[in-house]
């Protein structure tokens, strides 16, 4: 998810995660700024080994770069 730290100071997320087998993750948020309209952001990775390591760092990446691409980040 885009890092909070980044957003406006008068801009909040709400967000669901969630995990599963093949190393799955996903994040779905809403990025909620005063005077605009909100961001739906979903992102989804997975592999191809069941027993494979999830990689946060690549939902945490992406979230963030979409949220930069659809100027949301301060």
């Amino acid at each position: 998810r885009p890092p909070r730290a980044e957003l406006p100071a008068d801009g909040t997320v709400d967000d669901k995660s969630g995990s599963g087998a093949y190393a799955s993750r996903g994040d779905v948020a809403v990025i909620w700024r005063p005077d605009a309209a909100p961001i739906v952001i979903a992102i989804h990775s997975s592999k191809d080994h069941q027993d494979a390591d999830a990689d946060d760092a690549l939902i945490s990446g992406a979230a963030t770069t979409a949220a930069q691409a659809l100027g949301a980040l301060g």
